[in-house]
């Protein structure tokens, strides 16, 4: 475990221009110098470390890194955690064992807040799953608005167009008119999406939005380079990553924009990460994917394949991304990769797309999957998925209240635990972990969201796995 530490309040910031001059100015009237004050900070020592222990029943696994946010209460013990990667239930009990002493500042016990790297021993049946790029989390409020901007007709959109403002305050709207836009054909949608996905990008460049087919930008015919707005938003997206090259919503965003218009830069920014980021090979094997089909894009709305090659591509980089998955000993890459063509296969089965050369290919990467992970239930032999087949989103059907800790209360602790969840095809939860929240609201928060009752994702006439965001929050209610 990596930990750094930081201060949870602003420097004492030196004096503007003018008042500095004033200063002097007395000085040299009064004959009497001015001693400039430096705040001393002395950062918690970490005293007692719990590590968490995983149940695995011998199952092959992988090693995923998660930078996890802790803030420390004055007495240096744990209050809340943050972290963009999901933590399983024993990281979460682990961390809130840890004691730490006090951080001072001049003298004093503060509140601070320190990074943790924490290791994470993952099965290899959820590597699917880690596609999803991470975001950071908004309770909900961001995705109300995406399905808002689905329901928008151009005068609507006019509206919420002339109401903008260049602050936070304008968030909700700029993701709406996103998504309206991105749904849209001609040059007046194309702009509107490049205008907002601009600002979002320099504004708001965690939220999962930009993870997302509407923060993409491409054309009907799969050629997203020279696309108005293309190359800015890329150079956006490349200047963050040069200032924070270890940022895994940054690189998770910023490859997701790529994967298609420049794969091979996409492949440069990945590799090195791979080590860093449990996310990244999975990623890294979406992108070999798409890429050993020839796919330049998908649709807007659904993230459905669009077109693909009559054939397997000869391209360098398509024939590369074939060698590379045929050879790989990360199952993170080749599992990733065998899901993603074999989704994308089913779908373009169903259009009549299917490349020739695709049954041979999916046959062998199945094949070299089963070595590193004998027990993939991913096939190659899905029926195949038609172009209007509707997908419905997994939703909570029946939920409880959570009971409020007595002592969280008498505490007055509030504040909302995050959890991102897998949904089985019955509905049932297969994994719950949890992105934040205060540490004596989590028990009873997690207590909770186990016993909801949830609908499944349905895909046509069946029902599918799928991921799902859920959150308990607890506010005292005055009387």
């Amino acid at each position: 475990m990596q930990l750094t530490g930081l201060d949870p309040e602003s420097q004492l910031r030196a004096p503007g221009q003018a008042l500095r001059k004033i200063r002097l100015a007395l000085c040299a009237l009064l004959l009497l110098p001015i001693a400039h004050v430096q705040a001393q900070v002395v950062r918690p020592v970490l005293l007692q470390k719990v590590e968490p222990t995983f149940d695995l029943g011998g199952k092959p696994f992988f090693t995923d890194l998660a930078t996890v946010t802790i803030t420390l209460d004055p007495r240096g013990n744990p209050f809340s955690f943050e972290s963009v990667t999901s933590l399983p239930h024993s990281v979460v009990q682990a961390l809130s064992q840890w004691k730490f002493k006090p951080g001072t500042k001049d003298g004093k016990a503060v509140a601070f807040t320190i990074e943790a790297i924490i290791p994470i021993r993952r099965p290899l049946e959820q590597i699917p799953y880690l596609t999803a790029r991470p975001s950071v989390s908004d309770g909900g409020t961001l995705q109300s608005a995406a399905r808002e901007g689905e329901q928008l007709d151009w005068a609507k959109a006019a509206k919420l167009r002339t109401r903008l403002n260049d602050d936070l305050r304008s968030l909700p709207d700029r993701v709406s008119l996103l998504v309206f836009a991105s749904r849209q054909t001609g040059p007046e949608a194309r702009q509107l999406h490049f205008e907002q996905l601009d600002w979002l990008v320099r504004n708001q460049p965690g939220i999962g939005l930009l993870g997302r087919t509407a923060a993409v930008i491409s054309s009907p015919a799969g050629s997203p380079r020279g696309e108005q707005g293309y190359e800015e938003i890329k150079a956006l997206w490349l200047d963050r990553l040069a200032e924070r090259p270890n940022d895994a919503v940054d690189l998770g965003h910023a490859t997701y924009f790529l994967r298609f218009a420049e794969p091979e830069l996409a492949e440069s920014l990945l590799l090195p990460a791979v080590s860093r980021h449990g996310a990244a090979g999975a990623w890294l094997g979406e992108l070999y994917g798409y890429s050993a089909l020839g796919v330049r894009s998908v649709e807007p709305s659904t993230g459905r394949v669009l077109d693909a090659p009559s054939a397997l591509p000869a391209t360098a980089f398509g024939q590369k991304a074939r060698a590379a998955l045929r050879t790989s000993e990360d199952p993170r890459v080749v599992l990733s990769a065998l899901s993603t063509v074999a989704s994308a296969g089913r779908e373009l089965a169903g259009s009549g797309r299917l490349p020739s050369g695709y049954d041979a290919f999916c046959a062998e990467l199945l094949a070299r999957a089963k070595v590193l992970y004998p027990d993939t239930s991913e096939s190659c032999d899905g029926p195949p998925l038609r172009p209007e087949t509707l997908y419905k989103d997994p939703r909570v059907v029946k939920k409880s209240p959570p009971r409020y800790p007595p002592d969280a209360k008498r505490r007055m602790i509030t504040g909302r635990v995050i959890f991102g969840a897998v949904l089985g095809k019955d509905g049932a939860l297969r994994f719950l972990e949890s992105r934040s929240g205060p540490i004596a609201l989590y028990d009873s928060a997690r207590t909770c969201v186990s016993q909801w009752v949830f609908q499944p994702a349905v895909e046509g006439a069946v029902t599918v796995a799928a991921t799902i965001a859920l959150d308990v929050n607890f506010e005292l209610v005055s009387r």
